[in-house]
């Protein structure tokens, strides 16, 4: 028979383990975890989004609109910033009372159309976009420990790209954002605190078409 002792023990260890799972609690007094990923609230009803998030627990929400032409679009979530971030995992631990910005889309009012119009008769037609295919060519330099990314892409200049790095067999990560200037893109090394990193399990790139500027979004599209 396993003593009480042994019991104690084994629960303080798994206590452990999980406030290491939660990427070292981090003295998180009122926690608030998010209901989805970074990828998972794009196209949701703003509403049911928010009502998700205060579900969670996050106390601080404010919303910003985004004008688009889509019917279909008009209500829908276009971004998520935690804590200032665009890049965030399922069940991510953050204090409650961080910054959540929820930027959804809202038609764009036919008053705010631009006197200029087509002669009667005549339909306006979008203007066609060709397809890009993006390219990504990633070089790790930087310290023994401390990577640096080096990101060649045909992505236009002023992109912003979110870059994740996992370590730690996925349960340690950091965020950062990177500019895309003449074609390249990189990043701040990668640390553990400022410590070098035991080895990383994974690196990650995401952008938002619907965030950037308009000489961004008409070569990548709104929806990119």
């Amino acid at each position: 028979m396993k003593s009480k002792r042994w019991i104690k023990g084994l629960a303080v260890l798994v206590a452990a383990v999980l406030c290491f799972g939660f990427t070292g609690c981090k003295n998180i007094e009122n926690p608030a975890r998010t209901p989805f990923a970074s990828d998972g609230y794009q196209g949701e009803d703003f509403e049911k989004t928010i009502s998700a998030l205060k579900e969670a627990g996050f106390i601080n929400i404010s919303t910003e609109t985004m004008l688009t032409y889509s019917d279909d679009k008009a209500g829908t979530v276009g971004k998520v910033t935690i804590d200032g971030s665009h890049s965030f995992l399922l069940d991510s631990v953050y204090e409650n009372n961080v910054p959540v910005v929820v930027a959804y889309y809202t038609m764009l009012d036919k008053g705010e159309q631009p006197e200029e119009s087509e002669p009667e008769g005549e339909v306006a037609q979008p203007t066609g976009k060709e397809k890009l295919e993006v390219t990504f060519d990633i070089e790790v330099t930087g310290e023994e420990g401390k990577p640096v990314f080096v990101i060649e892409t045909n992505l236009p200049d002023d992109t912003e790209l979110e870059l994740s790095l996992l370590w730690d067999d996925m349960f340690s990560y950091e965020d950062q954002t990177a500019i895309v200037k003449g074609g390249k893109a990189k990043s701040e090394p990668f640390t553990d605190n400022g410590e070098p990193l035991s080895g990383y399990s994974a690196f990650g790139i995401t952008m938002f078409p619907a965030s950037h500027p308009e000489s961004v979004q008409s070569i990548i599209g709104e929806m990119g």
